[in-house]
């Protein structure tokens, strides 16, 4: 190797090295194709790690408009809708797309955009591209990273609800209690995003 009047080391048995010696692009490439595999690795890492219920019903959409849906079991839903969607306890795992809708279900797995209130018995996952634009109620919240969360979350535990002897509920003495001594675990308005 030979040092130009510049200091550039310059192998002198290589012409592509004399002829453009501030070349580049073999180290960006190199360095784009690293960063393509370490993010590969991460989405695999990623889809590893859910394991979500096999769908007993998978609905995939392009665009569709009033849609009113109602299902128990598992919903797969991909696309792009609006409208409401319904269940009695059954459990809701959003893929790409966006929805605008109020969901009620029994548990909730956002993985892309929701634009509505999302009322849960049990939980709500928001994935890392997941973006909801409403109010969250739920007994449980997991956000990952990347997620964005614009509105109010309500988190409260599952009561088992029971009648006592002045004839209030339990669920009604735990609301109000909570609300006595400021404990709610409520997060107010919420502008989240959650970053790595």
């Amino acid at each position: 190797m030979e040092i130009d009047s510049k200091g550039i080391g310059l192998d002198v048995n290589d012409s592509d090295s004399l002829a453009f010696p501030l070349d580049t692009r073999a180290r960006f490439e190199a360095w784009i194709d690293t960063l393509r595999d370490e993010t590969r690795s991460a989405e695999l890492a990623e889809s590893e790690t859910y394991n979500d219920p096999v769908a007993d019903w998978e609905i995939t959409c392009e665009s569709a408009e009033n849609c009113d849906i109602a299902f128990d079991g598992v919903l797969r839903l991909d696309g792009f809708l609006s409208g409401s969607i319904q269940s009695s306890g059954g459990t809701l795992i959003t893929g790409p797309g966006s929805i605008n809708a109020d969901i009620t279900a029994g548990e909730a797995t956002i993985g892309g955009a929701v634009n509505g209130n999302i009322s849960v018995d049990r939980r709500v996952v928001l994935r890392n591209h997941a973006k909801v634009i409403g109010n969250i109620k739920s007994s449980g919240l997991s956000v990952k990273p990347g997620s964005l969360c614009r509105g109010e979350c309500d988190l409260r535990p599952i009561a088992q609800e029971t009648k006592s002897e002045n004839g209030t509920s339990s669920l009604d003495n735990f609301v109000r209690s909570s609300s006595n001594n400021g404990s709610k675990s409520r997060a107010g308005i919420a502008a989240a995003h959650v970053e790595a």
